[in-house]
């Protein structure tokens, strides 16, 4: 239920920073790391994946379970609401986010590592 909470990904539209060249589309999580201070390992659980669309929706699909929901992103947070909720499920930090590449932070231990599909 983690990348679906997490992904489940908080906040305000940046202007700076389009929605088409970042976040919406389909990422599937790739590697995992457990702290800042360990390497990443290759994810080996059932794929998990989420997609972001342009009118701030997601669905997640995968080891922490299926979903879906709207996200808000304000600078480098990322929340996900599941259904009607109007307080976060999950909140995660992005920590870095490329064309192709998303790494989100989940309760400042947890790396997740995100490719594009």
């Amino acid at each position: 239920m983690l990348l679906v909470c997490a992904a489940s990904f908080v906040g305000c539209k940046n202007a700076n920073e389009p929605k088409e060249q970042t976040l919406v589309g389909k990422w599937e999580l790739t590697e995992w790391r457990t702290s800042e201070e360990t390497t990443y390992q290759a994810w080996t659980q059932q794929v998990t994946r989420v997609t972001f669309s342009d009118d701030d929706k997601f669905v997640a699909e995968g080891y922490f379970g299926n979903g879906s929901g709207r996200y808000e992103r304000n600078g480098k947070y990322l929340d996900f609401y599941y259904g009607n909720n109007t307080q976060p499920d999950a909140m995660f930090i992005i920590d870095s986010l490329s064309k192709d590449e998303l790494v989100v932070i989940f309760e400042f231990d947890y790396y997740f590592k995100f490719k594009r599909q």
